[in-house]
């Protein structure tokens, strides 16, 4: 909702549910923006879009000098009245035009699996920015994933959040107040793809979400497998008046016009056994599987080595189903993707060769993950290895800790034995000293656990999104200061109950100082997370790990007798508990999963 006044207000009444009300001359300039910097932040959204889904449309193949035709049909709705339907070979000009002689610009793009529905948006989006005029004020036309949409959130609120996550480092201008500023003005136009990747369960609220857009005007472009957006016309039946464009399969002459163009044209002659298979038998499992734009890719990818024989598509016995064909064009691709090299230093990605026998372990691996998790969505911080499962990674970093913390203990009792140090008490002895330096360990240990346990479960839990840093120097300013006063009283009243409560509050308390929730006010990129866990557990490990420390330490105040114990015991409870935060924090955890999966 939005309200604007050029004037003077004596009173102002708002009814209704309202995000922001602003009062003032122009919108444009609550943040001190013009009209000509937001228009300069478009153009620069446009610019960054327009390049980003060129490289992934040469990625697929899209930009070829042969591009693939993809057959489809246009209808006024989704199919179910009456209606004539002509279906046409979709090109890149030809699709702009129908696109924009929709009033308003709605369409809904269905096809099958591999149909090539996420191509066609990525032809969409490609055309209409390639039209736009810079300084034209024309919306950009933005492609979401809607498998990282919650239907029960407010969509436009989502969608602030994926520009800021996706574009905000890349655009300059394009702070979270002016993503707020275009979506609000419906500068960005969401190409939601992926309709039928939501869960069955989320699915009708999600229609009834996207109703309630598709019912106000609003311009927007959907993806779905038919099955899946049927299903939800059926659920909410003024769905159906939204233009719906039919992928189609491809034609036996089409798929042969595109993969004779793509081959070498020396290996030409052991594909036409296939060509001629897919025109006498268009129904057949080959003609059927390589009908997919997806499949034809993958064709086109797998037997580009001149050594790879495609004829062995042919072979009945072995491949004598469609999905058979299907599946050993998809276990072909990853080998062959990777034995053909690093990729171009112009296109997205890293540039490093994979072994080709070692890649399919890895997306092995990623599958699995998101098949448990049943999320398209990849993120570094729900990534972990069997030993880094949360109740397993507990144990094991207090273990090892616990371990590392005596063996610690005993050879600097040893040391200081060597080195002349005075037994605190008579007859103790460089064991008894060594147990003494361990239950000074083991204290730091078990109250460091404790406090991050606790704070974990309280403020994320294990399987959230992590948290931020507070910024500024006021939190790590009051750590500090709360944690000099717990290990003065540690140490003045040593075994005091108020060192004892502090000193397991101390853990707690550094998520409230240095922590604020990720999801609070500014989007922020995978990388930005992980680098702030990083500096979190740093402060932690040189403020709260000292302060647990030294009050683990006043428990055992008779080792005050020789200044060398006393640095002994704090050196060794010190790096057992910083040990304890770094491990356990999220940033911790990455890394050992990292350390283990490549073991």
């Amino acid at each position: 909702m939005h309200n604007s006044n050029e004037g003077s207000v004596r009173n102002l009444i708002q009814v209704g549910s309202a995000g922001d009300i602003y009062v003032g001359s122009s919108l444009a300039s609550r943040h001190g923006r013009s009209a000509a910097a937001e228009s300069d932040v478009l153009d620069g959204l446009a610019r960054e879009v327009l390049d980003q889904w060129r490289d992934e449309a040469n990625v697929r193949g899209l930009r070829e000098c042969a591009p693939m035709v993809i057959p489809c049909e246009l209808e006024k709705g989704n199919g179910n009245g009456p209606g004539e339907r002509r279906p046409e070979q979709v090109g890149l000009d030809g699709l702009v035009a129908r696109a924009k002689a929709l009033s308003p610009h709605q369409m809904v793009i269905t096809g099958a699996l591999g149909a090539g529905k996420s191509s066609i948006a990525i032809l969409l989006v490609l055309g209409l920015l390639k039209g736009r005029e810079p300084g034209s004020g024309e919306s950009v036309p933005v492609i979401f994933s809607l498998s990282d949409w919650n239907p029960e959130a407010n969509f436009w609120d989502w969608v602030i959040r994926r520009v800021s996550e996706d574009y905000e480092q890349r655009v300059k201008g394009l702070d979270p107040y002016m993503v707020k500023s275009l979506v609000q003005n419906r500068r960005i136009v969401p190409v939601l793809d992926g309709f039928d990747e939501l869960l069955p369960l989320a699915r009708e609220d999600a229609a009834k979400a996207l109703n309630l857009l598709f019912d106000t005007g609003e311009t927007l472009v959907l993806t779905s497998r038919p099955e899946a957006y049927q299903g939800a016309v059926e659920k909410v039946p003024l769905l159906r008046g939204v233009p719906v464009l039919r992928v189609l399969p491809v034609p036996p002459e089409a798929g042969r016009t595109y993969l004779a163009q793509l081959c070498d044209q020396e290996h030409l002659g052991s594909w036409q056994p296939v060509f001629e298979t897919m025109e006498s038998d268009p129904e057949g499992p080959v003609a059927q599987a390589l009908s997919s734009p997806l499949m034809l890719g993958l064709a086109a990818t797998v037997y580009t080595p001149k050594e790879a024989d495609p004829r062995e598509l042919l072979d009945a016995k072995r491949l004598p189903t469609r999905a058979d064909i299907e599946g050993h064009l998809l276990d072909g691709v990853i080998p062959a993707v990777c034995a053909q090299g690093p990729r171009p230093s112009y296109l997205p990605g890293s540039v490093r060769r994979w072994r080709p026998a070692k890649a399919p372990a890895y997306c092995r691996f990623l599958a699995i993950e998101l098949h448990r998790r049943r999320t398209h969505t990849i993120a570094w911080w729900q990534l972990r290895s069997l030993l880094t499962e949360p109740g397993v990674w507990g144990a094991v970093v207090t273990v090892a800790a616990a371990v590392c913390g005596t063996a610690a203990s005993y050879a600097f009792a040893g040391l200081a034995a060597l080195l002349g140090a005075s037994p605190p008490r008579p007859g103790l002895g460089t064991a008894g000293v060594g147990q003494a330096l361990g239950a000074v360990a083991s204290v730091a240990i078990i109250t460091t656990v404790f406090g991050r346990v606790l704070t974990r479960h309280l403020f994320t839990g294990f399987d959230d999104r992590p948290r931020r840093p507070a910024g500024g120097i006021s939190g790590p300013l009051l750590l500090a200061a709360s944690a000099l006063t717990t290990a003065a009283i540690g140490v003045s009243l040593p075994g005091s109950t108020s060192a004892s409560l502090c000193v397991f509050v101390l853990p707690l308390l550094s998520g409230v100082l240095l922590t604020r929730s990720s999801e609070s006010d500014l989007a922020a990129r995978p990388a930005q997370l992980l680098d702030g866990e990083r500096r979190i557990a740093l402060v932690e490990s040189m403020v709260v790990a000292p302060a647990i420390a030294g009050t683990s330490l006043a428990f055992f105040h008779w080792l005050y007798s020789d200044p060398l114990l006393i640095v002994g015991g704090l050196v060794i409870a010190w790096s057992c508990s910083a040990a304890v935060l770094m491990a356990l924090s999220r940033w911790g955890r990455w890394n050992a999963t990292r350390l283990i999966l490549a073991a």
